[in-house]
């Protein structure tokens, strides 16, 4: 069985983006890990703590929902939320570590427009992209979140423009029927109470990303890959 790195900005972006492929993948006895960037703790707190004990109420909610995926290892390493595009180097060398440690045979992660455009999934992106392609173990399967078919978010601060977003999307090469877990990824979804309108508000735009999430393979086998038995 193989070892699978799903690499995100914040707790709650692997549940929304690959929860249902996670929770299929471990189900199928494959070993999955899950590495958060960030603390999120910028992120909304819904009154649920003061600003400064966010963080530590999301690695409670993601460790929570971890369980639910059937996640075997978490790792949270702390960088500035909001501020990963200013981390450079010191970021991809903390990925590298980590790929170092697991040696996973398949990454998973955000594509170069960040699937939303969001600067921290953008700088995520780089940061792992930069990581596989330097490691020790080539070979191994890349896999990027697809964008959306239409994007529907505004001009923002802290994203990229929608018209950039749109430029830079990707085609998907692989769509994962996320019924057969979909109990779980909801359970999962609901465990980050503290970000309940972000995950609303993702359910409300993209539903039918709930159900089928959506990959690009950026490299590896294009038949016979993880994926190939979860279509």
């Amino acid at each position: 069985m193989a070892t699978v790195l799903v690499a995100v900005s914040h707790p709650d972006d692997e549940a929304l983006y690959c929860g249902g492929t996670i929770r299929r993948l471990a189900d199928a006895g494959h070993r999955v890990a899950v590495l958060m960037l960030t603390s999120g703790e910028n992120g909304r707190t819904l009154g649920m703590c003061a600003q400064d004990e966010l963080a530590v109420l999301r690695a409670g909610e993601a460790r929570a929902a971890a369980a639910a995926l059937g996640v075997e290892r978490l790792t949270i390493l702390g960088f500035p939320d909001g501020g990963l595009a200013a981390q450079g180097d010191e970021l991809s060398a903390a990925v590298a570590g980590e790929l170092e440690r697991l040696k996973p045979s398949a990454v998973f992660t955000f594509p170069p427009n960040g699937v939303n455009g969001h600067l921290d999934h953008v700088a995520a992106h780089q940061a792992v992209t930069c990581a596989v392609q330097t490691s020790r173990e080539p070979g191994g399967e890349l896999h990027y979140f697809a964008s959306p078919a239409e994007f529907a978010e505004p001009v923002r601060p802290g994203f990229l423009h929608p018209a950039e977003v749109a430029r830079m999307s990707l085609a998907t090469t692989a769509s994962v029927d996320a019924q057969e877990a979909l109990a779980a990824k909801l359970s999962a979804l609901g465990h980050y109470e503290s970000q309940a309108r972000s995950v609303v508000k993702f359910m409300r735009l993209y539903p039918d990303r709930i159900i089928a999430e959506s990959f690009h393979l950026a490299s590896g086998p294009a038949e016979g890959n993880l994926l190939s038995p979860l279509a």
